[in-house]
């Protein structure tokens, strides 16, 4: 995803920026992952968490290695990481069994958004900040494209949870919506999504940009009926998740790496 960002908007991301984003990608997913489920009923992804702890213990040590010496060669950047990082935190600390964090746990009404903003700030905006690139109206669009596809399969997960975030007492978006309502967001947001590709092809992005970025809201919008019905990990940790670095992947088999 941030290479895709690289490639579209012609810079190279260096190697560091590319070592912080993935060594906190793993630690954020490794701490949240090693904190206990709110769910009574366990999915596999909760069972095999719980079952791997000693795995994702070492993941986190790594990740955390690797986001602490990136972050000591990338000193100049400080101001824009450690607002990320600590939002990042923010996100997972809602599961945390104690303390004020129950507080979030119940009332952390705008997680989807939260989510889908993080991955679209780290993907997005920090790449272009690492490049020193001034913003134009591509690049607001671009981001816009990124966190209304970003929103739309967050919503999908959210949704797989809805009925037992709802009783365990969790306030979100998506808990408070009908399933209507939630339809209704999901479709818009793909709408706004593919919206911006349109604009972002008449300010000059080419055919092939368009089609790829274009691609991963048609296939969330084909997969919405099949994701009420299934809970499969494959599906939303494969399948779903995928359509988030879709495009970045396609752009680098045809183009290479950036």
């Amino acid at each position: 995803m941030t290479l895709y960002t690289a490639k579209l908007f012609s810079f190279k991301t260096g190697f560091y920026p590319l070592i912080f984003i993935a060594s906190g990608t793993l630690t954020s997913y490794s701490f949240h992952w090693l904190l206990p489920s709110g769910h009574r009923e366990l999915s596999p992804r909760d069972i095999w968490s719980k079952k791997y702890r000693l795995l994702l213990l070492l993941l986190l040590v790594l990740g955390s290695a690797g986001t602490i010496y990136s972050m000591f060669i990338l000193k100049e950047h400080l101001l824009k990481l450690i607002p990320l990082i600590f939002l990042t935190f923010l996100y997972s600390s809602g599961k945390l069994p104690k303390g004020p964090f129950l507080y979030l746990r119940k009332y952390f009404f705008g997680k989807t958004i939260y989510l889908s903003i993080m991955w679209a700030l780290v993907t997005v905006y920090l790449p272009l900040a690492f490049s020193n690139l001034q913003w134009d109206i591509s690049s607001y669009l671009f981001f816009v494209n990124r966190f209304t596809m970003l929103f739309a399969i967050c919503i999908l997960f959210d949704l797989r949870d809805k009925e037992a975030d709802t009783l365990i007492g969790i306030k979100s978006l998506i808990t408070t919506l009908s399933y209507r309502g939630i339809k209704i967001l999901f479709y818009t947001s793909l709408i706004i999504s593919a919206a911006c590709v349109v604009v972002l092809f008449t300010k000059g992005t080419g055919l092939t940009d368009t089609i790829i970025m274009l691609l991963p809201a048609v296939l969330s919008a084909a997969g919405y009926q099949y994701s009420l019905k299934t809970r499969s990990d494959l599906w939303f940790y494969l399948y779903l998740d995928g359509l988030m670095m879709l495009s970045g992947i396609i752009s680098i088999l045809i183009f290479g790496f950036p």
